[in-house]
């Protein structure tokens, strides 16, 4: 899923915990282990490139590494939920709803990264109107939490 959609998961979950800031880093932080990818073939500072891998569908097979594997996210949540409490919580259901609508794209997703065993394509084109219509649901979900 690309970013807007994310982002209007974390604000949708900012809006019903009133923690935003948890609710948001939680949805969007974990994309950054796409620059890994990026960095590794030398895109990261191309501009034309690094867009097109931005807006593809998942160019190499691996921009959803580290950050999207359960080896990971599962530990990352039970520590922050241990030491941080409600920041934690909040972080968590973030970072779920980010693995969770990663899913239902197209793109390559290993949840047990870096074994590719397990690969998961969902039903919606990645980037298409199919998502961006999605991404429209969701802020209109968060505009409603904000009214009732």
């Amino acid at each position: 899923m690309l970013f807007s959609g994310h982002l209007a998961a974390g604000l949708i979950i900012g809006s019903l915990t009133g923690d935003y800031s948890a609710a948001i880093l939680g949805s969007v932080v974990m994309d950054s282990d796409h620059l890994i990818t990026y960095f590794k073939h030398g895109i990261l500072l191309k501009p034309k490139k690094f867009f097109q891998a931005v807006f593809s569908d998942d160019l190499y097979h691996e921009d959803r590494n580290y950050f999207h594997s359960l080896f990971v996210a599962v530990p990352v949540m039970a520590i922050l939920i241990f030491f941080f409490g409600h920041f934690g919580i909040v972080f968590s259901m973030g970072y779920a709803t980010h693995l969770l609508f990663d899913s239902f794209d197209s793109s390559y997703f290993y949840p047990f990264y870096p074994k590719k065993k397990v690969n998961i394509q969902g039903f919606l084109p990645y980037a298409s109107r199919w998502e961006l219509l999605l991404t429209s649901f969701l802020l209109i979900g968060f505009l409603v939490t904000l009214i009732v």
